[in-house]
């Protein structure tokens, strides 16, 4: 029984092409034991020789660089890393604002019990004995100077209850 070329392995080839250089059996022997044909064993040959050449041929010192492929999967994977990061980072921001809403809008409805629109809270202001006060923008604050303050108390800001117009809704 003979091994046939074709089912033979890489290594098993490479082997009878060296039996077949050595000289140590002759080529037509080698074809009639391996099933092969002479043009193939001779391709085989050559083949096996251009590797060699090309094995020593001098190359570029140190390792290898990184193929195209394995170099935008490795930028691919920064990418995503960063990514998740940024996206855990967004998750806690989202989560701090909503708590900061949530606070703001109990102590906006907390106020007296009655729900006051934030464009009003803003616009007035509390003295030390936490007093509501007239508007920060200046508006119905004595003393200003255009003569149009919210009665006349020596400088002082009236009371929001005591101006004119500015009472709560």
């Amino acid at each position: 029984m003979s091994a046939k070329w074709s089912e033979m392995s890489g290594e098993e080839r490479y082997r009878v092409v060296e039996l077949a250089r050595s000289g140590t059996v002759s080529m037509s022997e080698l074809c009639e034991s391996f099933a092969v044909t002479r043009q193939t064993l001779s391709r085989a040959m050559e083949k096996a020789e251009a590797a060699a050449r090309t094995a020593l041929e001098p190359g570029k010192p140190g390792r290898k660089g990184k193929s195209e492929e394995e170099e935008r999967i490795t930028e691919l994977s920064k990418r995503q890393s960063s990514l998740e990061k940024e996206v855990e980072s967004w998750k806690t921001r989202y989560a701090v604002m909503k708590r900061f809403a949530d606070l703001a809008r109990k102590q906006v409805e907390g106020e007296e019990g009655k729900v006051v629109r934030l464009d009003q809270k803003k616009r007035r202001r509390r003295s030390s004995s936490g007093k509501l006060l007239a508007r920060r923008d200046g508006a119905g604050v004595a003393g200003d100077g255009d003569g149009g303050g919210a009665g006349d108390r020596g400088g002082e800001p009236a009371a929001v209850g005591e101006a004119e117009g500015d009472a709560e809704e």
